[in-house]
């Protein structure tokens, strides 16, 4: 058993802290941390009675004399890492400094920045001369889309992959009939795209390019291509994999009002001076949209979420589909939170009990990518993210959008 150390308070917290508070094989003791110790306290209240013990700390890691105080009083021997991953390093040194193995969620951040997991393999070695533990990126993105891409290849579904095309479909709605896109979204929307292609990251313009298919218990949807960190998660961890392409549904509301915004000038970044504050249009839309998490009571509907792989079977073409299904009320129901915020969670909760249980034991940092991909599928399963395949699916055409005149 494990003491263990959560830092942050997220979506992904909501499904931890009830798993770990009545797992008494892997947990002993369980410490919930963020820099809003009032959060964390919420948690305390809520399972005081549970079968292993909580308790909660404020922390700021930026601070590390009083974050190792804090660490050293509580002795972890794993740490979940939940905070921006701009403080993956960060904690990933502290965590060598007590002895402690470590898990984080993802290793890129906001801004797109790729080095981050560079940084993080700098302290391979330091990790496995102290025989710890460190998975990097055990979030739904990127680590359920490399684990069923191998193992497509380790069934010999597929003899060889030329491309993978990653497919989100959200089929959300609420009370109202239709949902808003949240600001992260609107960015994409506004940014332009990256695919891999032969190899090489290239750039299209935003919204350039969609494809039309049939998918699975939801009919014919219309998908476009959109920039995602999980192209940086093949070019590193399946370089043998050239073509790597990010589509998602777009509903036409959603559309339009990215298009009016961004008319009015509201997508920009530039700051404006208001009654003497300075502050840019994107971040005003930050303040005042809500967030997804913020209206998850009234979600209803399904994400549908996996890849596409395309490559060669006995000689001939041939694409295989596997994907995921989460029901938005369910997981309101069950845990307060989004569908993609279960899924992301019930796949670092998988991550975990790997780790805990020492059947991902090798010391030294590594992606859940890296190890063979049954533990992991196996173990989402058993939690309830069970995947669907499809072996004789279409391959993508894609198309360019024709722009949509003004009346």
């Amino acid at each position: 058993m494990d003491k263990v150390l959560i830092i942050g308070c997220t979506e992904t917290t909501k499904v931890l802290v009830p798993a770990l508070v009545k797992d008494t094989k892997l947990v002993s003791e369980l410490c919930v941390a963020s820099k809003t110790k009032e959060e964390c306290d919420e948690y305390r209240k809520k399972y005081m009675g549970a079968p292993v013990r909580i308790i909660t700390a404020g922390i700021d890691v930026t601070n590390e004399e009083k974050t190792l105080l804090m660490m050293r009083i509580f002795g972890p021997s794993l740490i979940i890492n939940l905070a921006p991953s701009r403080l993956n390093k960060t904690i990933m040194e502290i965590a060598l400094k007590i002895g402690a193995s470590y898990i984080d969620t993802s290793y890129t951040d906001e801004t797109g920045d790729t080095s981050i997991i560079d940084q993080q393999f700098e302290l391979s070695s330091q990790f496995y001369a102290k025989k710890l533990v460190c998975i990097t990126g055990c979030s739904f993105n990127p680590a359920a889309y490399v684990t069923l891409t191998r193992l497509i290849l380790n069934r010999r579904m597929l003899d060889t992959i030329s491309g993978v095309d990653i497919i989100k479909i959200d089929s959300t709605k609420n009370d109202s009939g239709v949902s808003l896109p949240s600001v992260a979204e609107i960015k994409k929307l506004h940014e332009d795209s990256r695919v891999l292609e032969d190899g090489e990251l290239k750039t299209m313009e935003a919204l350039k390019y969609k494809t039309t298919r049939t998918f699975p218990g939801l009919g014919r949807r219309t998908l476009y291509a959109f920039d995602n960190s999980v192209i940086d998660s093949y070019k590193r961890g399946m370089p043998d994999i050239k073509n790597v392409r990010y589509f998602s549904s777009l509903r036409k509301p959603h559309l339009t009002l990215v298009n009016t915004l961004k008319k009015i000038g509201m997508i920009s970044t530039e700051p404006i001076s208001i009654k003497g504050v300075k502050i840019s249009p994107l971040e005003y839309l930050e303040e005042v949209m809500p967030k997804p998490e913020d209206n998850a009571s009234s979600h209803k509907g399904t994400v549908n979420i996996g890849l596409l792989a395309t490559g060669k079977k006995n000689g001939e073409n041939k694409s295989v589909l596997m994907y995921f299904v989460s029901d938005q009320e369910k997981a309101y129901n069950e845990y307060g939170v989004t569908s993609l915020g279960l899924m992301s969670a019930l796949t670092t909760l998988a991550c975990f009990k790997l780790v805990a249980s020492k059947r991902w034991a090798n010391p030294g940092v590594f992606t859940p990518g890296d190890f063979e991909p049954e533990f992991l599928l196996n173990k989402m399963d058993e939690l309830g993210l069970e995947y669907n395949t499809q072996l004789d699916a279409d391959p993508i055409v894609i198309e360019e959008v024709e722009e949509e005149q003004d009346d």
